[in-house]
């Protein structure tokens, strides 16, 4: 199957070549960490290395155009330059300008923005009819087909419709249209994915204190859901992780939102690690946030 790649070489490596296309790829970490960097680079690297194009839903109104235009601009610079001294060729954006190959993604990507839960869930039912027209058009080379679906967040429209209502209301009925709706989308995603065989990638968000039981000091990690040792856990809950294939946690090394840390002007080391996956074990990589994107840092 297509693979996505993520630009960092050692998490693509493990998962053979990057997200797969027909299964659910979830990716979540702190505010900050670089969550829709990699979103908007993926992107990017669907148009440039897979020859796909991308939809990207956002929900937290996060989504700049600018900085998705910098990561292609700065990402074919990077390429040619490694071109140039390697004499590799072969990648959409060979006698392209940076700026060019720019335009190509950014004619690539179509955007959709909402807050509710309902116009999501509504979202997922009229893309059927947008990705076979997108398709279509691919077909005549005019557009590229439909490889990959982002959604940033997942979380926040379902904490803004569910989990606000449940908490100042104490009601047992809204638990239970939040779970339904949950299953709902990930559903349809489930068949998005197989239908037009797309890498669907989820952002999700963290909430505080997770499922980890604290024993004789020390905490009982669950692997899939826990951030820094159960301090903080995946929003959405256990039911939610039955339905990704693969997850990525995205974490800083120390927690630049803690008051009193000081770095002495040097940028605090992030992390990208394989929670979740079918092809790898746990796996885990540095990288740092650039004008390309979210870059691997060299042991």
């Amino acid at each position: 199957s297509v693979k996505i790649s993520t630009g960092l070489s050692t998490i693509d490596n493990h998962l053979h070549g990057g997200f797969a296309t027909g299964s659910i790829t979830e990716v979540v970490g702190r505010a900050g960490v670089g969550k829709t960097h990699l979103a908007q680079q993926l992107c990017v690297l669907a148009a440039t290395t897979s020859g796909g194009g991308a939809i990207f839903i956002d929900t937290e109104n996060k989504l700049s155009l600018g900085r998705l235009n910098e990561i292609a601009v700065n990402r074919s610079k990077r390429e040619k330059s490694s071109k140039a001294t390697s004499d590799r060729s072969g990648d959409v954006d060979d006698g392209m300008s940076p700026d060019d190959v720019a335009q190509y993604v950014m004619e690539n990507v179509t955007v959709r923005s909402f807050l509710s839960t309902k116009e999501l869930l509504e979202t997922l039912d009229v893309l059927r009819l947008e990705i076979t027209d997108r398709n279509m058009q691919a077909e005549t080379n005019s557009r590229l087909p439909v490889r990959l679906l982002v959604i940033d967040s997942i979380a926040a429209p379902i904490r803004r419709d569910f989990d606000m209502m449940s908490s100042s209301s104490g009601s047992s009925s809204s638990a239970a249209q939040r779970a339904a709706a949950l299953l709902q989308i990930a559903s349809k995603l489930k068949q998005l994915a197989s239908d037009f065989n797309l890498a669907v990638v989820v952002i999700n968000q963290v909430g505080v204190g997770g499922n980890s039981i604290k024993q004789q000091g020390e905490y009982q990690r669950n692997d899939t859901l826990d951030i820094r040792d159960g301090e903080f856990t995946a929003s959405l809950g256990t039911a939610w992780q039955y339905c990704v294939s693969t997850k990525i946690i995205l974490e800083h090394d120390e927690d630049p939102h803690k008051q009193g840390q000081h770095h002495n002007g040097r940028v605090s080391a992030r992390t990208a690690t394989i929670a979740k996956s079918l092809l790898s074990r746990r796996a885990q990589v540095e990288f740092k946030v650039t004008d390309e994107g979210l870059c691997e840092v060299s042991s």
